[in-house]
């Protein structure tokens, strides 16, 4: 080593600092591997020797003081080059963020114990809260399906990627995930170190899947319909038309027949009912083609109700006792034929009409409002309420709860809003009885602009 040989000297020493100084000195840039240690006794005149310690950057003669201004500007730029890679991997994190957020699909990754320890954007946004939970990658798990490590699980993904369907409940609804979980790593018996969950959204697929059922159920029930309702049609009537001539025969012929005579009428009038529902449903399957976007009509909801209501009354009096309209002041346009809606209307009052028959306290609401592009229509009773099993079958066809209903009403009001583009479904309220919802496609108001896409006035009733 060069520039450091000893020398005797007198008088003071060379100052030095001491081996903890110059530790505290330069422990800040850890650059000790980049010096070495010279070490040197000085003679004094009196005798006693004293140790020199020069800090010198190997290689070179350099004092310790610029070898220590040389140890600080490496430091800085050692800490220049950390922070250039710490934002090259912030921006490639954040590149790769944005490309998995835009995936459209969820992506989560879990550790060996199941637990989510990354998802993305989409992921958070259809799954939340549940990702506390990890999902379970089989359907029917036998240890159930929030239980940590499962054996079944384990064992599943040790043979390979496995794949399951989802439901989930959004605020936007019902929601139908599609899982696929791959494992990464492990092997040989191991469990895997890591799983990658892709989750896609099939709700549409359902959709499509469950129109497509409704369209073929639809077009089977029609041919049914227009079969039975044309056998039944003429001796019906040729029935109906003997019961009115033995009816119109003289008061002394009458007795003896009337009674068994009027309970022929009744059942025949509710045959000819029955036919007519079937004739109406035929003719609905038949005139599908007319979709939403092909409708010139438009019909106003506050003014057909008034005219359902006067429909209805005609043959349930005591409606009007019970019944309150809660719409508003204007108009509310919907793009649909007038008629329908006045069928769908009237169908509804009258079912909730005979479901509160016999029952103490009869309350009938109508909500109306507009609610983000669309006019929903509540129809609130304080009957018995629809039963769990029930709520799902309401709208199919023939499915009744009352022993002389068709089962035909409810469906051929699904038939008639669906075919406007519109939603209809039923749920119990709070306090007890049941309600319809029907969502109409909003229709555009005479002298003013359509109903606004982000106008919420409509909010579900809790009471009839």
């Amino acid at each position: 080593m060069t520039g450091a040989q000893p020398v005797v000297r007198s008088g003071s020493p060379w100052p030095f600092w001491t081996g903890l100084a110059l530790q505290l000195i330069l422990a800040w840039a850890a650059v000790f591997g980049a010096y070495e240690l010279i070490e040197r006794y000085y003679l004094q005149d009196t005798g006693p020797a004293l140790l020199h310690r020069l800090h010198i950057l190997r290689g070179s003669g350099t004092s310790f003081l610029l070898a220590l201004l040389a140890a600080r500007a490496m430091y800085r730029r050692r800490e220049e080059l950390i922070v250039e890679a710490k934002n090259r991997l912030a921006a490639e994190k954040s590149r790769q963020d944005e490309i998995l957020a835009g995936l459209g699909a969820g992506l989560i990754v879990l550790d060996a114990s199941f637990k989510v320890t990354y998802a993305n954007a989409q992921a958070q946004k259809w799954l939340g809260t549940k990702l506390a939970n990890c999902l379970c990658i089989v359907e029917d798990c036998p240890m159930g399906r929030d239980t940590g490590v499962c054996p079944a699980r384990v064992s599943a993904l040790q043979k390979g990627w496995v794949s399951f369907e989802e439901k989930i409940e959004t605020p936007d609804g019902t929601r139908y995930l599609y899982i696929t979980a791959s494992p990464i790593g492990g092997g040989n018996g191991r469990p895997p170190d890591a799983i990658i969950e892709l989750v896609q959204d099939i709700s549409p697929i359902k959709a499509m899947e469950a129109k497509l059922r409704q369209t073929i159920m639809a077009a089977r029930v029609g041919a049914i319909a227009a079969g039975v309702a044309h056998q039944l049609g003429n001796p019906l009537a040729s029935l109906t038309a003997a019961v009115e001539r033995l009816l119109s025969l003289g008061a002394d012929k009458q007795d003896a027949y009337a009674r068994y005579l009027r309970r022929i009428e009744v059942e025949a009038e509710r045959a000819v009912h029955i036919v007519r529902s079937l004739m109406d449903l035929a003719r609905r399957v038949k005139d599908q083609e007319s979709r939403p976007e092909d409708c010139t009509h438009q019909a106003d909801l506050h003014a057909t109700v008034t005219e359902a209501v006067e429909i209805v009354s005609e043959t349930y009096s005591e409606i009007r006792s019970f019944l309150k309209l809660h719409l508003p002041d204007h108009p509310l346009p919907v793009r649909a034929n007038p008629t329908d809606v006045r069928e769908v209307l009237v169908n509804l009052l009258e079912n909730a009409v005979e479901a509160m028959v016999g029952r103490d306290a009869q309350r009938l609401a109508i909500h109306a409002a507009e609610d983000r592009g669309s006019v929903l229509l509540q129809v609130c009773d304080s009957g018995p309420g629809i039963e769990e099993a029930a709520r799902d079958k309401i709208f199919e066809p023939f499915f009744s709860t009352r022993r002389e209903g068709t089962g035909l009403g409810l469906y051929l009001c699904r038939q008639i809003v669906e075919s406007y583009g519109g939603e209809i479904r039923a749920d119990n309220l709070p306090a007890g009885g049941a309600r319809i919802l029907v969502r109409w496609p909003a229709g555009r108001p005479a002298g003013r602009s359509p109903v606004a896409g982000g106008a919420h006035t409509g909010a579900q009733a809790d009471h009839p």
